[in-house]
């Protein structure tokens, strides 16, 4: 076989986020890629591509994910190899490209979390028994995290699941930390104008699900403790910023809190999380641990509970006292106690810092997550996975 030939490849997506895009990048180098998305009013960032065609979408109730995409028609003009597509049960259109990929022959690959993470897994409820028989029928799953690997082995062939941990673009990540590195944090805390000995960050949407007025109440327990020159920073817009305005003056928390607003510009984020001590999100952990990360800056919430906060798999990434913290649920003491223990310990704070950027060199790295998706499909192409195989030495 020809190794020169690049397979075709269609990924159907409901958007085009701008984060995702160095992934389909990668991909494109190494398949003749199809992109097919669509547009909504989700509020994360959308982007184009040359490999990317917008399509027409139909929402059949209000939620996003409720959805019916016009695809059919390309599928049947571009006749890929491969289809994969996320996992998501309300997007009507999905069943009809699994029957026709089916009738054609081209290989399906599901992807994504595996379950609603609001929910968790029940193999018994009647949206998780759908997941699974869908499952069953394609020809690979790709996981975004381990601990759902680890589950659906007791239902799956192992040998179809791949996990391919969800990322960012960690290589123009590290090159701004280092970038960085040169001026040093004392130098960048000044520029930025961080005034108090210790920073908490605050990084992503003031959504009710992030829980952002915790740190408020963070910041008075910490006080009480007697880690008394401590500031929060927000960064990111949202409608939970007017009550975050509210509680501020009403708690007497002017001078400590500072809402910095959206900053888009990845450079000077990363500035806020490379000065910071550490990022607290007391609500749904998402790929902002990574970009915490990426500047050596390690992360704090509560562990997931009955009622939340509902992670997504990066939380996997929290290794308890070596990237981060995750506190007992909902007990802010627990949490207050392990960061004002944390900000007075130079030399743990310093291999934490150093454990954070070693994970994003190495197994968060936006390559490893291109690798395990070009393995996921050339598993479905035997020939493929075999010389792959080979070449890697596995």
């Amino acid at each position: 076989m020809d190794r020169k030939v690049k397979e075709k490849v269609l990924i159907l997506q409901r958007i085009f986020s701008d984060y995702r895009k160095p992934v389909f990048d990668r991909l494109a180098r190494r398949f003749d890629l199809k992109l097919l998305y669509s547009k909504n009013k989700s509020g994360i960032r959308q982007v184009s591509a040359n490999y990317a065609e917008e399509v027409p979408a139909f929402h059949y109730l209000p939620k996003e994910t409720t959805v019916f995409q016009n695809v059919l028609a390309v599928i049947l003009k571009f006749r890929p190899k491969v289809i994969i597509h996320e996992i998501a049960l309300g997007a009507v259109s999905m069943y009809f490209s699994f029957i026709l990929a089916k009738l054609l022959g081209i290989k399906f690959i599901f992807w994504g979390h595996g379950f609603d993470r609001t929910k968790g897994f029940n193999p018994n409820s009647p949206g998780d028994k759908l997941r699974l028989f869908l499952m069953r029928k394609a020809d690979a799953v790709i996981l975004y995290g381990n601990q759902m690997q680890d589950v659906l082995k007791k239902h799956l062939p192992a040998e179809k699941l791949f996990v391919a941990r969800n990322t960012i673009d960690t290589d123009r990540f590290l090159r701004i930390k280092e970038e960085l590195d040169e001026r040093g944090r004392e130098q960048v805390k000044a520029a930025i104008g961080f005034r108090h000995r210790y920073n908490l960050v605050f990084i992503g949407r003031l959504l009710e699900e992030k829980r952002p007025e915790i740190l408020l109440n963070l910041l008075i327990k910490l006080r009480e403790q007697g880690v008394k020159d401590v500031a929060v920073h927000f960064i990111g817009d949202g409608p939970e910023k007017e009550a975050i305005e509210q509680l501020i003056i009403e708690k007497k928390l002017r001078g400590q809190v500072f809402l910095h607003g959206s900053i888009h510009d990845p450079v000077e984020s990363g500035k806020f999380l490379y000065a910071a001590d550490l990022m607290v999100m007391p609500g749904y952990l998402g790929l902002s641990v990574n970009h915490a990360f990426c500047f050596s800056c390690p992360v704090v919430s509560f562990r997931q509970g009955e009622n939340g906060p509902f992670h997504s798999p990066e939380a996997e990434n929290i290794v308890q006292n070596q990237t981060g913290y995750l506190a007992k649920n909902d007990d802010l003491d627990d949490m207050a106690a392990w960061i004002g223990s944390y900000l007075k310990d130079d030399l743990h704070r310093s291999r934490m810092q150093q454990n954070t950027i070693n994970l994003m060199r190495q197994e968060c790295a936006l390559e490893n997550m291109v690798k395990q998706m070009s393995r996921g499909i050339n598993y479905t192409i035997q020939e493929n996975f075999e010389m792959q195989f080979a070449e890697e030495g596995e």
